[in-house]
């Protein structure tokens, strides 16, 4: 990129700094939580940590989060299907997705790699109004 381009980016906000895509996904996800805990009941913080342990932790924690690609995400939420069901995709979704939304906000990574994943439908339990 010539410098002129780069001074162009930095002024429009466009400017992605190429040092920040080496960030790894396990410090981007503490970071995450600590933005994020404090909205959270304490069974969903407890939940989220599960669910990061189980399913994100040694599959995504040493990686760069600008080596990250769309087709990766999508292959790990099907061994995530393969693995232990349906149900169980949407909290470390949900982590990654965070994770990578954040890393755009930022500035590290221009794109977010968990964008357009194909989830697997879940049936929704039936809410039951209260009588009056």
């Amino acid at each position: 990129m010539g410098c002129g381009t780069r001074h162009h980016s930095q002024a429009t906000g466009s400017y992605i700094d190429p040092e920040g895509g080496k960030q790894r996904i396990g410090t981007l996800h503490d970071q995450w939580i600590a933005e994020k805990k404090p909205f959270w009941k304490a069974t969903s913080g407890s939940n989220m940590d599960s669910a990061w342990k189980c399913h994100c932790e040694a599959k995504w924690a040493e990686r760069q989060i600008g080596s990250i690609t769309h087709a990766e995400v999508q292959a790990w939420v099907g061994s995530i299907i393969d693995k232990s069901g349906a149900p169980s995709v949407s909290r470390p979704y949900q982590i990654m997705q965070g994770i990578c939304s954040m890393a755009v906000r930022d500035k590290l990574i221009s794109s977010n790699p968990c964008d357009g994943i194909e989830l697997p439908e879940t049936p929704q339990t039936p809410r039951i109004a209260a009588s009056t």
